[in-house]
C-alpha cells in the first residue's frame, strides 16, 4: 500500500518567510490596540450624545465588538511581553478624544470614530494580517483573522452612515483646542427627533399612546413592548459605566459591560420591531427619559448599582408573566421575543451583582443598595420630581416603576 501524507490545515501552509519581525509584530499590535481603546472610550462616552436611534444602536453594538477584540488582543500583548511602557511610546494621538467628547455633539463623536480611529486600527490590523507569518506568529494571526471581519464590517457601517450626516468639518487629527484634557462626558441624553419623550414619569398607561380600551394582555404587551424599546437608556447606561470606569476595571468587566450594551440594543430594537408589528408606526409611542435623566449623573458605580439593583431585578418577573400569556394567545411571536430577553436580563443581573461585590468601593450590596438610592433620591429631587425623603422610603419595585431599567 502506497504512503499519502496527509495535508496540513491552511492555517499551517505558511512558509518560514515573514515580512514582519518580532518586535515590529509587537508594535504594530500595540498601536491597533491603543487606537481600539480610543475607539471604545469615545463609543461608552460619546454614545449620550448621539441622537439617531440608529446610531445608537450601532454604537451599543460596535462597542461590544472593540472590546471584544481588545479582551483578545491585549491577552496576545502579554503573551508576547509588551510592556504598558512600550505601548505608551509608540502610540501617537489620532483623535482629542476628551475634546470631542468636551463638544457634546453626536455628530463630531460619529465622525470621529468611523472616519479615523476605527480605520487606522483596522488598517493595522489589516497590515498585521496579511504581513504572512501564519506559522511563526500563528497566535496574533488568528486573532486578528477572527476579529477583523467584525471590525471591518464596522468601520464600513461607519464610513456610509457619516457621509449621511449634515455637512460639516471632517474629523481632524488632535485637533486644537482649549480643553483643558481632563476626561469627561456628556450628562444630557439626546433623542432622535422622530421620537415625542416624557422626562417625569416612567407611566405608559398615563399617555395617549395608551389604549384602555384594549383587552388586559393587549395593555400588558403593549406597556411592556414600549419598556423594551426604550431601554435606548440602558444602552445608554451600561456604555457610561463603561466610560467612567474605563481606567480601574478588569477588561473581563468591561467587555461584561459591553456584551450588556449589546444585549440592550437588541432588546431596544425587538420592542421597536414589535410595536411596528402592532401598529405600523412605532415612533408614534413617546419615548420614557426619566430614567437616563437621572442616571447619566450619577457616577458609574452608582449608576451600575442603580440598573441592576432597581431596574433589571424587577424587570424579569413582569415580562417572563408576559411570555406565558402571549403564548396563551397564541402570539408565539411576543413569546419567543421575551423568552430570549427574560434569558438575557437573568444573565445580567448574575454578572453584575458579582462585579458589584467583588469590585464597587463599598463591597456589600446592602450597603451599595442604600447608598445608591440616596443618591438618586438627592438628583430626582434636584430635577424636581420628587422629594429625596419620599424617594428613599419607596420600595425597590415602586423605584422600577419610577425609573423603570
Amino acid at each position: 500500500m502506497t504512503y499519502r501524507p496527509l495535508p496540513l490545515p491552511r492555517a499551517l501552509r505558511d512558509g518560514v518567510e515573514t515580512t514582519t519581525d518580532l518586535a515590529r509584530s509587537r508594535v504594530s499590535l500595540a498601536v491597533a490596540v491603543q487606537h481600539l481603546w480610543e475607539t471604545a472610550e469615545l463609543l461608552s462616552g460619546g454614545l449620550l450624545a448621539v441622537a439617531h436611534y440608529e446610531g445608537k444602536l450601532a454604537m451599543g453594538y460596535h462597542l461590544f465588538v472593540v472590546t471584544d477584540a481588545l479582551r483578545a488582543l491585549e491577552h496576545r500583548l502579554d503573551e508576547l511581553g509588551t510592556s504598558k511602557t512600550v505601548r505608551r511610546r509608540e502610540h501617537r494621538a489620532l483623535v482629542d478624544v476628551a475634546a470631542v467628547l468636551a463638544t457634546q455633539d453626536g455628530d463630531a463623536v460619529l465622525r470621529a470614530v468611523y472616519q479615523v480611529l476605527l480605520p487606522r486600527a483596522v488598517e493595522l490590523l489589516r497590515e498585521l494580517h496579511d504581513a504572512g507569518g501564519r506559522v511563526a506568529d500563528a497566535p496574533t494571526h488568528r486573532l486578528v483573522r477572527l476579529h477583523l471581519p467584525e471590525l471591518e464590517e464596522a468601520r464600513d457601517w461607519g464610513l456610509d452612515a457619516t457621509a449621511l450626516l449634515d455637512t460639516g468639518a471632517p474629523a481632524a487629527a488632535v485637533p486644537d483646542s482649549a480643553h483643558d484634557g481632563a476626561r469627561t462626558r456628556p450628562v444630557r441624553a439626546r433623542r432622535d427627533e422622530r421620537f415625542a419623550v416624557f422626562s417625569d414619569t416612567r407611566d405608559y398607561r398615563a399617555d395617549a399612546a395608551h389604549d384602555a380600551d384594549a383587552s388586559p394582555y393587549e395593555q400588558d404587551r403593549l406597556e411592556l413592548v414600549r419598556t423594551n424599546r426604550d431601554e435606548i437608556d440602558a444602552i445608554e447606561t451600561f456604555a457610561l459605566v463603561y466610560y467612567d470606569l474605563l481606567d480601574g476595571a478588569p477588561v473581563d468587566m468591561l467587555w461584561d459591560l459591553a456584551r450588556t450594551a449589546w444585549d440592550e440594543v437588541r432588546h431596544s430594537l425587538l420592542g421597536h420591531q414589535l410595536l411596528e408589528r402592532i401598529s405600523g408606526d412605532p415612533f408614534a409611542y413617546p419615548c420614557s427619559m426619566i430614567g437616563i435623566e437621572v442616571r447619566s449623573r450619577l457616577g458609574g458605580w452608582d449608576a451600575l448599582a442603580q440598573i441592576s439593583l432597581f431596574g433589571e431585578l424587577n424587570i424579569i418577573g413582569p415580562m417572563r408573566a408576559l411570555a406565558y400569556a402571549a403564548r396563551a394567545q397564541g402570539d408565539e411571536v411576543t413569546a419567543r421575543a421575551f423568552d430570549y430577553i427574560c434569558s438575557d436580563e437573568s444573565l445580567h443581573l448574575r454578572r453584575i451583582r458579582r462585579w458589584l461585590k467583588e469590585q464597587h468601593p463599598l463591597g456589600d450590596l446592602d450597603e451599595i443598595e442604600r447608598f445608591t438610592k440616596r443618591r438618586a433620591g438627592a438628583l430626582l429631587e434636584e430635577l424636581g420630581v420628587m422629594g429625596e425623603e419620599y424617594f428613599v422610603n419607596l420600595s425597590s419595585e415602586q423605584i422600577f416603576e419610577l425609573l423603570g431599567e
